[in-house]
Order: C-alpha cells, then structure tokens, then sequence
C-alpha cells in the first residue's frame, strides 16, 4: 500500500503534527471494520484502510515488534480491562 491515499493521509498527517519529542505518545485505535484513527501532538486523524490499520498493528503487536516495551505495555494494559 505503499504510495496509496491511506499512506499519504498518514504521512501528511505526521507532517502536520509536528515534530515528535523524545517520549511523545502516539495513539492508534482500530474501529472495525477498516478505520484506523491516529492521534499525536494532540492532533487526530481517522483514515479508511483496513491493510493500513493491519500493518502497523502488526508491527507493534506482531512476531518481531519494533518496540517490545509498547507490546508489553499493551498487554499490562489489556489484562486491566
């Protein structure tokens, strides 16, 4: 999906944000079926794309995430629920 209109509404948004500092959170919330809605900087943006929303879920949660501490804070998390 690289080059798709969901891609470049995530990039543009980041763009828009602004920089990201050093221990800014950034939130991704999935409403199924395909709307992923970001938010950073105190800024939010909801893009239509169920493969969007299923990629960076899965970099985060998947097999190999890029940030084991934000898996392992999701998964405290979601045990609190």
């Amino acid at each position: 999906f690289e080059g798709s209109k969901a891609s470049k509404k995530l990039k543009d948004f980041f763009h828009e944000a602004g920089k990201l500092e050093n221990g800014s959170a950034v939130t991704l919330h999935w409403k199924q079926p395909s709307e992923l809605c970001v938010g950073a900087n105190g800024k939010k943006v909801s893009i239509a794309s169920k493969e969007l929303a299923t990629a960076l879920f899965d970099v985060y949660l998947g097999k190999d995430p890029v940030s084991p501490p934000a898996l392992k804070s999701f998964k405290e998390g979601i045990q609190k629920l």
